[in-house]
């Protein structure tokens, strides 16, 4: 959604991430911004494991290496154990459009995390705010 700034018109700054074959460690997908008080809104969500049995994911934020510090769950919201579960390889991808964006608190990186036995793929997609 564009911000008007005086007579000019500022489209978000859009931000997409790819990881593969992710395992069963936190990896970071976007770095802390680089303005103070920015945050990530993440608007798509495109996910699917590399193997003939389904993984679980989830998104998390946080700081330090790999969100290690302040670790906090972004989705599924009630933990940073709770994971979604996605589809097998031989299936179609599966592609969420997130009706209500998920936002990341500011000044925090965005994360992915799925398990060691069914390894994903993850993209996610967004843009950032203030």
């Amino acid at each position: 959604m564009p911000v008007t700034a005086g007579a000019q018109t500022q489209l978000p700054r859009v931000w997409t991430c790819s990881l593969a074959g992710l395992a069963a460690t936190l990896t970071e997908c976007q770095a802390v911004p680089g303005t103070a008080g920015e945050r990530y809104v993440i608007t798509d969500i495109v996910v699917q494991t590399t193997t003939a049995t389904a993984g679980s994911y989830s998104i998390q934020t946080g700081t330090g290496t790999n969100c290690g510090t302040g670790t906090a769950a972004l989705f599924p919201v009630n933990s940073t154990s709770a994971r979604f579960v996605a589809p097998i390889a031989a299936n179609p991808t599966a592609m969420i459009s997130l009706r209500t964006p998920l936002v990341a608190p500011a000044d925090a990186a965005v994360c992915v995390i799925g398990t060691a036995t069914n390894t994903i793929n993850v993209q996610l997609v967004g843009f950032i705010t203030r």
